[in-house]
Protein backbone atom coordinates (compact mmCIF):
# COMPACT_ATOMS: atom_id res chain seq x y z
CA UNK A 1 0.00 0.00 0.00
CA UNK A 2 3.30 1.99 -0.24
CA UNK A 3 1.39 4.07 -3.33
CA UNK A 4 -1.83 4.95 -1.54
CA UNK A 5 -0.57 7.36 0.04
CA UNK A 6 0.94 8.97 -3.24
CA UNK A 7 -2.39 8.64 -4.75
CA UNK A 8 -4.49 10.57 -2.28
CA UNK A 9 -1.67 13.38 -2.14
CA UNK A 10 -2.20 13.42 -5.58
CA UNK A 11 -6.04 13.52 -5.97
CA UNK A 12 -5.67 16.49 -2.93
CA UNK A 13 -3.31 18.33 -5.51
CA UNK A 14 -5.58 17.85 -8.43
CA UNK A 15 -9.03 17.01 -7.14
CA UNK A 16 -10.37 17.47 -11.04
CA UNK A 17 -8.37 14.74 -12.86
CA UNK A 18 -9.78 11.81 -13.42
CA UNK A 19 -7.03 9.97 -15.09
CA UNK A 20 -5.44 9.78 -11.39
CA UNK A 21 -8.71 8.56 -9.80
CA UNK A 22 -9.00 6.24 -11.96
CA UNK A 23 -4.89 4.57 -11.32
CA UNK A 24 -6.51 4.78 -8.04
CA UNK A 25 -9.37 2.43 -8.31
CA UNK A 26 -7.02 0.49 -10.58
CA UNK A 27 -4.72 -0.10 -7.21
CA UNK A 28 -7.27 -0.60 -5.31
CA UNK A 29 -8.83 -3.22 -7.44
CA UNK A 30 -5.70 -4.81 -7.96
CA UNK A 31 -5.70 -4.88 -3.87
CA UNK A 32 -9.19 -6.40 -3.84
CA UNK A 33 -10.24 -3.71 -2.12
CA UNK A 34 -13.45 -3.90 -4.44
CA UNK A 35 -16.05 -1.73 -2.46
CA UNK A 36 -13.32 0.76 -2.72
CA UNK A 37 -12.34 0.35 -5.70
CA UNK A 38 -15.48 0.66 -8.05
CA UNK A 39 -16.34 4.00 -5.94
CA UNK A 40 -13.05 5.71 -7.09
CA UNK A 41 -13.80 4.75 -10.49
CA UNK A 42 -17.44 6.32 -10.13
CA UNK A 43 -15.40 9.42 -8.55
CA UNK A 44 -13.46 9.44 -11.55
CA UNK A 45 -16.35 9.18 -14.18
CA UNK A 46 -18.02 11.53 -13.14
CA UNK A 47 -15.19 14.01 -13.72
CA UNK A 48 -15.36 13.13 -17.34
CA UNK A 49 -18.55 10.49 -17.77
CA UNK A 50 -18.21 10.26 -21.79
CA UNK A 51 -14.51 8.67 -21.37
CA UNK A 52 -13.99 5.48 -23.07
CA UNK A 53 -11.19 4.87 -20.83
CA UNK A 54 -12.72 6.20 -17.68
CA UNK A 55 -16.11 3.94 -18.08
CA UNK A 56 -13.72 0.96 -19.39
CA UNK A 57 -11.22 1.13 -15.86
CA UNK A 58 -15.12 1.24 -14.33
CA UNK A 59 -16.10 -1.88 -15.71
CA UNK A 60 -12.41 -3.58 -14.81
CA UNK A 61 -13.38 -3.12 -11.35
CA UNK A 62 -17.15 -4.31 -11.75
CA UNK A 63 -16.00 -6.77 -13.49
CA UNK A 64 -12.90 -7.76 -10.85
CA UNK A 65 -15.73 -7.34 -8.04
CA UNK A 66 -17.89 -9.85 -9.55
CA UNK A 67 -20.59 -7.30 -10.40
CA UNK A 68 -21.64 -8.73 -13.10
CA UNK A 69 -25.58 -7.91 -13.96
CA UNK A 70 -24.05 -4.06 -12.66
CA UNK A 71 -21.07 -4.75 -15.77
CA UNK A 72 -23.71 -5.74 -18.42
CA UNK A 73 -25.62 -2.80 -18.05
CA UNK A 74 -22.63 -0.93 -17.52
CA UNK A 75 -21.08 -1.85 -20.96
CA UNK A 76 -24.56 -1.89 -23.04
CA UNK A 77 -24.44 1.82 -22.35
CA UNK A 78 -20.13 2.09 -22.90
CA UNK A 79 -20.43 0.58 -26.15
CA UNK A 80 -23.54 2.49 -27.46
CA UNK A 81 -21.52 5.79 -26.78
CA UNK A 82 -18.45 4.53 -28.37
CA UNK A 83 -19.44 2.09 -30.67
CA UNK A 84 -15.54 2.02 -32.53
CA UNK A 85 -14.30 0.67 -29.17
CA UNK A 86 -13.81 -2.97 -29.88
CA UNK A 87 -12.28 -3.40 -26.46
CA UNK A 88 -15.61 -2.31 -25.06
CA UNK A 89 -17.54 -4.96 -26.53
CA UNK A 90 -14.89 -7.71 -25.24
CA UNK A 91 -15.32 -6.66 -21.95
CA UNK A 92 -19.55 -6.45 -22.85
CA UNK A 93 -19.23 -10.11 -24.00
CA UNK A 94 -16.80 -11.11 -21.26
CA UNK A 95 -20.07 -9.95 -18.85
CA UNK A 96 -21.99 -12.38 -21.11
CA UNK A 97 -19.56 -15.05 -20.53
CA UNK A 98 -19.68 -15.03 -17.04
CA UNK A 99 -23.62 -14.71 -16.60
CA UNK A 100 -23.15 -18.33 -18.78
CA UNK A 101 -25.25 -16.01 -21.73
CA UNK A 102 -22.62 -17.59 -24.04
CA UNK A 103 -24.64 -16.68 -27.28
CA UNK A 104 -25.15 -13.36 -26.57
CA UNK A 105 -20.83 -13.03 -25.65
CA UNK A 106 -20.77 -14.25 -29.06
CA UNK A 107 -22.74 -11.81 -30.31
CA UNK A 108 -20.85 -9.18 -28.62
CA UNK A 109 -17.33 -10.40 -29.56
CA UNK A 110 -18.72 -10.69 -33.11
CA UNK A 111 -19.22 -6.98 -32.81
CA UNK A 112 -15.30 -6.44 -32.07
CA UNK A 113 -14.25 -8.56 -34.73
CA UNK A 114 -15.93 -5.98 -36.96
CA UNK A 115 -13.77 -3.64 -35.88
CA UNK A 116 -9.72 -3.09 -36.67
CA UNK A 117 -7.89 -5.05 -33.56
CA UNK A 118 -8.90 -8.35 -33.63
CA UNK A 119 -5.97 -9.42 -31.67
CA UNK A 120 -7.83 -7.91 -28.69
CA UNK A 121 -10.64 -9.70 -29.64
CA UNK A 122 -9.39 -12.95 -29.94
CA UNK A 123 -8.05 -13.34 -25.99
CA UNK A 124 -12.17 -12.95 -25.46
CA UNK A 125 -12.76 -15.79 -27.58
CA UNK A 126 -10.28 -18.04 -26.08
CA UNK A 127 -11.86 -17.46 -22.69
CA UNK A 128 -15.17 -17.99 -23.92
CA UNK A 129 -14.46 -20.89 -25.49
CA UNK A 130 -12.58 -22.37 -22.01
CA UNK A 131 -15.75 -21.46 -19.92
CA UNK A 132 -18.14 -23.31 -22.65
CA UNK A 133 -15.89 -25.86 -22.28
CA UNK A 134 -14.61 -25.50 -25.84
CA UNK A 135 -10.73 -26.59 -24.85
CA UNK A 136 -9.85 -27.10 -28.77
CA UNK A 137 -11.33 -23.72 -29.72
CA UNK A 138 -9.97 -22.44 -26.69
CA UNK A 139 -6.37 -23.47 -27.33
CA UNK A 140 -6.48 -23.17 -30.97
CA UNK A 141 -7.33 -19.21 -30.47
CA UNK A 142 -4.68 -19.19 -27.78
CA UNK A 143 -2.25 -20.75 -30.79
CA UNK A 144 -3.17 -18.05 -32.85
CA UNK A 145 -2.39 -14.99 -30.42
CA UNK A 146 1.03 -16.57 -29.69
CA UNK A 147 1.80 -16.76 -33.04
CA UNK A 148 0.89 -13.06 -33.71
CA UNK A 149 3.27 -12.31 -30.58
CA UNK A 150 6.22 -14.24 -31.47
CA UNK A 151 5.72 -12.08 -35.33
CA UNK A 152 5.19 -8.74 -33.91
CA UNK A 153 5.52 -7.09 -30.45
CA UNK A 154 2.39 -6.75 -28.70
CA UNK A 155 1.57 -3.34 -26.48
CA UNK A 156 -1.12 -5.76 -24.48
CA UNK A 157 -1.50 -8.39 -22.57
CA UNK A 158 -3.61 -10.71 -25.14
CA UNK A 159 -1.58 -13.84 -25.11
CA UNK A 160 -1.21 -14.22 -21.03
CA UNK A 161 -5.08 -13.32 -20.90
CA UNK A 162 -5.61 -16.58 -23.49
CA UNK A 163 -2.86 -18.33 -21.47
CA UNK A 164 -5.01 -17.76 -18.38
CA UNK A 165 -8.04 -18.08 -19.96
CA UNK A 166 -6.96 -22.21 -19.98
CA UNK A 167 -6.01 -22.14 -16.94
CA UNK A 168 -9.77 -20.78 -15.80
CA UNK A 169 -11.37 -23.49 -17.65
CA UNK A 170 -9.28 -26.80 -16.34
CA UNK A 171 -11.01 -25.73 -12.58
CA UNK A 172 -8.91 -22.57 -11.55
CA UNK A 173 -12.04 -20.06 -12.36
Amino acid sequence: RSAEPLFRRAIALNPKDPSIRSGYAGLLGRESRFDEAVAMAASALELDPGSFRLNYRMGTELFRAKRFERLLSHMQKVVGLHPAEGSGFCLLGRAYEWLKRFSEAEAALRQADELPDKLVSLAFWATLFAAKGAITEAARATAKIRSNWLTQISETNVYLTALCSLAMASGER
